[in-house]
């Protein structure tokens, strides 16, 4: 089996990756001691001894400090949020000899089997660490109190972090980061810096000497768009970003991997915790157990005033800012969200949400785009299983499927992106409470 699954004809490897075919996780089982699950053990069983990674960018650092110092010539087995933007993560850190990619599991059940079999292997020794990943359901294990380092084996200052070559841009350098992911994430859980204070969160710090420093995918600049005096650096690339943020003084983020990466490097960081609605509000957040509240450096604000005042506390010498956050009407007709540019453009790209109903509106969404500016080529980007809405709709150049190469490709090229994540869940009144349909 072991060399099946090392050929690269049988596992499209690339001499860093190994991709193991999704039907390796079986069904869900019918009853305990499933043949499917029994098999898919011993499948694991003939991989090289791993480290275990489930989730995204930020469980992935975490992970890294527990063995990248004194092993780095290690395997991975991960099961990622998001397989392009781990593939771009998994390649800042070259010392690896591999990673296995196993596709993430849909239902949340043959999650919960998955890391019941990823500990059986943990205690076999077949798998070396999970990082803070836990054996049991998240609540039980990240209750309030943890201490992560030890139960885990987090380091809180590794040694890879800090001789992270730095780059350095500008004399006063803040590296900010306004959206974190919204895969894996509860509904309603928005890890974002609101829009509504965003340009009064750069002037901010403007006048308080810093150069922001503008990080995240280029799929953000409409919502989150650059000023002048700011450096929009933002990519795709994991290694670019984290040196920007080792060559920074100051860390403003949501919640993302930005704000785990400056925690590890010991930088001050102030973040935005995420903004809830719906049932996300009735759900503790247990994330902030691990990823938030164990970290010296991390300032967790709750909004502008947080902000304001976390600013004045840790601000180094330097011009201070304005004052008192300038009055601006924000509601879902400010131009922030309808104004795009579409006459100058050559082409742009869509981005549904993964629902079926939402991608059919976008693809009406597409056909009057087609209709009002035949000059496009138009782009949509969506899960494979949405993938038949685009490809049967003629005003659709081009269908390419989520967090593939094809998309980063298509975002970094595209006229206008168009997140509907962002404009519909970004939305005020969506933000208050207020599900968009009951607009």
């Amino acid at each position: 089996m072991s060399g099946v699954l090392l050929s690269p004809e049988a596992t499209r490897s690339s001499p860093e990756y190994h991709y193991l075919p999704a039907d390796w996780i079986p069904p869900l089982p019918r009853r305990e001691g499933d043949e499917g699950w029994i098999r898919f053990t011993r499948d694991l069983e003939t991989l090289p001894d791993f480290y275990f990674h489930l989730g995204g960018a930020g469980d992935a650092l975490l992970l890294l400090s527990t063995f990248y110092d004194e092993h780095p010539d290690s395997y991975i087995l991960s099961v990622p949020n998001s397989r392009g933007a781990l593939e771009d993560f998994f390649r800042a850190f070259p010392r690896l000899k591999g990673v296995f990619f196993l596709p993430r599991p849909e239902h949340a059940h043959a999650l919960r089997l998955l890391r019941r079999v990823i500990f059986f292997l943990k205690k076999k020794g077949k798998c070396l660490g999970a990082g803070v990943t836990p054996a049991g359901e998240y609540q039980e294990e990240w209750r309030p109190g943890i201490d992560i380092f030890r139960t885990y084996g987090v380091v809180e200052r590794p040694r890879w972090a800090a001789a992270f070559e730095e780059e350095r841009v500008c004399p006063r350098q803040a590296a900010v980061a306004p959206r974190g992911s919204i895969l894996g994430m509860p509904q309603g859980k928005q890890n974002i810096i609101p829009p509504a204070f965003w340009e009064d969160l750069l002037e901010d710090l403007l006048g308080r000497g810093y150069t922001p420093v503008l990080l995240g995918t280029p799929g953000e600049r409409g919502l989150y768009p650059a000023r002048e005096g700011c450096l929009d650096k933002r990519s795709y690339s994991f290694r670019a970003q984290m040196g920007l943020i080792a060559g920074s003084d100051l860390v403003v983020a949501a919640d993302s991997w930005h704000k785990t990466f400056a925690a590890l490097l010991g930088k001050p960081t102030l973040l935005f915790l995420p903004v809830m609605s719906g049932q996300a509000r009735l759900i503790p957040d247990v994330s902030q157990e691990v990823f938030i509240r164990p970290w010296r450096t991390m300032i967790p604000l709750k909004g502008w005033e947080d902000f304001r005042e976390a600013a004045d506390r840790i601000c180094p010498a330097g011009r201070r800012g304005e004052g008192r956050r300038k009055t601006r009407i924000f509601t879902s007709f400010s131009p922030l969200f309808w104004e795009r540019g579409y006459e100058r453009a050559r082409s742009v790209l869509l981005l549904p949400t993964d629902a079926v109903g939402d991608s059919l509106m976008v693809a009406a969404v597409a056909a009057a785009l087609k209709e009002s500016h035949p000059h496009l080529e138009v782009m949509v980007a969506s899960k494979p299983f949405l993938g038949w809405i685009f490809r049967e709709c003629p005003a659709v150049d081009r269908w390419l499927a989520k967090g593939s190469a094809g998309e980063r490709e298509a975002s970094s090229q595209a006229g206008v992106v168009v997140d509907f994540n962002a404009v519909i869940s970004h939305l005020p009144e969506y933000l208050g409470g207020i599900h968009f349909m009951d607009l």
